[in-house]
């Protein structure tokens, strides 16, 4: 019977200890399990030829040699023509003018941040 006892006794405290060592002590660190997912975000740059924005859409397309890009500019874009700022609707007129855009990629989505024409001369000639 003390054997009995005895045996009991070892694995209460074994499983009294397996227990008190998974409770959390509140300084362990999280698992990948456990850890927020972080959004992807990728700040980037596109720069090229402005070969068409419209209005309407807010899209903005630009050509760099064999590359197309496009662009949602929305009401809150930065807009720059040298130094200075402009509205986006002035954007259709300066078609042909090289432009880099500034955007975030988050979770798939291009965010324009700003807009900056360059005011060295347009390719097509009024």
């Amino acid at each position: 019977m003390k054997r009995i006892i005895s045996v009991l006794t070892v694995a209460g405290a074994l499983v009294a200890g397996t227990a008190l060592a998974q409770t959390s002590s509140g300084t362990s660190k999280p698992t990948a399990a456990t850890k927020p997912h972080a959004a992807s975000h990728t700040s980037a740059r596109a720069e090229g030829k402005m070969t068409q924005f419209d209005a309407s859409t807010g899209m903005l397309t630009l050509s760099k040699g064999k590359t197309t890009q496009q662009f949602t500019i929305a009401d809150s874009t930065r807009i720059q023509e040298g130094s200075t700022s402009i509205d986006k609707t002035a954007l259709a007129k300066l078609t042909g003018h090289q432009v880099t855009v500034s955007y975030m990629m988050e979770n798939g989505q291009k965010t324009v941040q700003s807009v900056h024409v360059s005011n060295g001369g347009s390719a097509k000639k009024s």
